[in-house]
């Protein structure tokens, strides 16, 4: 994730089996952290032990990159599209 870039959330629904809903509940109350943020991470970190990049490559990090550049260059000099002298 590039610098000043906030992780974007998306509302979904899974189905879990009621003792890894419970066992998740108490580990995230434990922690003091959501069962939501708990989920993310495991399979974050699940889905990067089975072999996916853990981050964008190619043609969608080069997106990634260029819409980070140019939300820089807006807040520099305020208009979008304009350089700033």
């Amino acid at each position: 994730m590039l610098a000043g870039m906030s992780r974007r959330t998306r509302r979904t629904t899974l189905t879990l089996e009621t003792d890894t809903l419970d066992l998740a509940e108490r580990v995230a109350q434990r922690h003091g952290t959501s069962v939501s943020a708990l989920a993310s991470r495991a399979i974050r970190n699940e889905a990067i032990r089975l072999g996916a990049p853990a981050r964008p490559t190619g043609s969608e990090q080069d997106a990634i990159h260029d819409e980070a550049e140019r939300a820089a260059m807006e807040h520099d000099d305020g208009e979008p599209g304009r350089q700033a002298a």
